[in-house]
């Protein structure tokens, strides 16, 4: 491909045409890789990425250390999203989760309920109610699926 590239005279819109015509059977390649390839060739002087440069995100191991950091910067801020706390370390939000989760940690503060005015004769029907059928059967409350 980058033959066909120093073929076209460093053309990166004819080198794909080129190359399709020449190699039928093979992936073809778009402008924006060849210009990409041509730029990495002539930056680092090598063709192959990866060779001697290591790309994207360092890896990030998960120790003690990690993990405590973690903890107390969600305990200072339980609305923290696990994005932006992974933005904030450099770390992918799958790794705070997994921290996270790992402990039973609630990753996310969120309020889902709250009493309004209108709950409270709500909840006294409600206790009435659970009273007349356990006087009426004993072992209702043993019917019922708790769940929260």
């Amino acid at each position: 491909m980058y033959r066909v590239f120093g073929e076209c005279r460093g053309n990166a819109n004819a080198a794909p045409r080129l190359y399709r015509e020449r190699c039928r059977g093979r992936r073809h390649s778009t402008a924006n890789i060849i210009r990409r390839l041509d730029q990495r060739a002539l930056e680092s002087e090598k063709i192959m990425p990866g060779q001697g440069v290591i790309y994207g995100r360092k890896p990030y191991r998960r120790t003690p250390q990690v993990e405590e950091r973690f903890l107390q910067m969600f305990a200072r801020n339980p609305t923290l999203s696990s994005c932006t706390a992974g933005r904030r370390q450099g770390v992918s939000h799958s790794l705070v989760l997994t921290i996270l989760h790992g402990d039973d940690y609630p990753y996310r503060y969120s309020t889902i309920n709250h009493l309004i005015k209108g709950d409270r004769l709500h909840h006294l029907e409600y206790c009435q109610r659970m009273l007349k059928s356990l006087h009426n059967d004993r072992d209702f409350v043993g019917h019922i699926l708790w769940t929260d």
